[in-house]
């Protein structure tokens, strides 16, 4: 039996060491999740947005030294999560602005059977700790200044606008 692409690739990131993926599931990544899977040796993180895949790529690999991977380049536009449910007979809530998170998830609890609740997030937000230390505060600096001379400005006008909003 002649292998995939998709296993090939799997395989490849396995003999590099790569234990976790994170990425976006669509139907261009279906072959590669189900190499994943079939192989058993690498798990599959789903992240909401790909920025927030190589967030969580870059932070693990960091921490741990570990290779991180991130499949990149598919651009998809995530759909109604909540609506998908429902039309497969599941009572689905969307929650779209942080001040409806709370009545959201009592709904939810309060119903009688399974629920999906889909949170949208901005893709730029910034989750922050509680108390930030100067070395968290400088590390945010040399990402941002990264970013300038790397020429993305225009990102980072995006980032603020987001996050000043909240």
């Amino acid at each position: 039996m002649s292998r995939t692409a998709a296993a090939f690739m799997a395989e490849t990131l396995q003999q590099a060491g790569v234990r976790r993926v994170y990425g976006v599931v669509g139907d261009s990544l279906n072959g590669f999740t189900d190499a994943l899977r079939a192989m058993g040796t690498i798990d599959w993180v789903h992240m909401r947005h790909e920025e927030g895949a190589a967030f969580a790529a870059g932070a693990e690999a960091h921490v741990t030294g570990a290779n991180g991977f991130l499949d990149t380049g598919v651009e998809l536009t995530n759909p109604n999560f909540a609506k998908m449910a429902e039309s497969m007979g599941i009572k689905g809530i969307r929650v779209e602005r942080p001040q409806e998170l709370r009545g959201a998830l009592n709904s939810a609890f309060e119903h009688d059977g399974p629920v999906l609740v889909d949170v949208v997030s901005a893709r730029q937000e910034l989750a922050m700790p509680p108390k930030t230390t100067f070395e968290e505060a400088y590390h945010f600096g040399m990402f941002l200044m990264k970013a300038v001379l790397d020429g993305r400005g225009a990102e980072l006008i995006d980032l603020a606008k987001v996050n000043l909003r909240r």
